[in-house]
């Protein structure tokens, strides 16, 4: 497996105008974004939600194919990543299904992408794009001064939204 890529975006570079037109373009697609925290935590959030990042994971080229069940899932990762940090976990849906989500973690050491992830039949829209010009907008309005991510360099995808974006390699 390759060395995972860290790249990060100085928030100063992106102007707070282009977030916001680009989540209105998404508008007449029918696709609605929102953040965790406007939802309550139920068994059907925590559903909707593993659905989303198993298929992220599982997609990622560093994956074997493999992911744990819901219940660890939901004891692992969703009470301390997720909703732990719920006003940043950006979403995005269409009616009633949940079909992208951007995972945005802010510990001590500093901001920090996780998954982003599009379902499949809902790719290649903009829904990624949007999802994380939310999470900047967010970290903007915070005043937060930058923020990593971290990318599989064969996940060639993932890595030009994110250099679209204006992220760049940290040496």
């Amino acid at each position: 497996m390759p060395d995972l890529l860290t790249l990060t975006l100085e928030l100063a570079t992106r102007p707070a105008s282009e977030m916001q037109l680009a989540v209105d373009g998404c508008a007449y697609e029918g696709i609605r974004f929102f953040a965790l925290a406007e939802v309550e935590d139920t068994p059907d959030t925590r559903v909707r939600l593993y659905e989303l990042v198993r298929e992220g994971v599982i997609d990622d080229p560093s994956n074997d194919g493999t992911f744990m069940d819901p219940e660890e899932f939901s004891d692992r990762l969703f009470e301390p990543f997720y909703w732990r940090w719920a006003e940043c976990q950006f979403l995005a849906a269409v009616g009633d299904e949940w079909v992208g989500l951007t995972n945005l973690q802010l510990p001590a050491s500093g901001a920090q992408f996780g998954v982003t992830v599009v379902k499949r039949a809902f790719r290649r829209r903009g829904i990624a794009r949007v999802l994380k010009l939310q999470a900047l907008q967010y970290l903007h309005d915070r005043g937060t001064v930058s923020v990593t991510t971290r990318n599989d360099p064969r996940n060639t995808a993932v890595l030009r939204l994110n250099r679209g974006l204006g992220f760049e390699e940290a040496y």
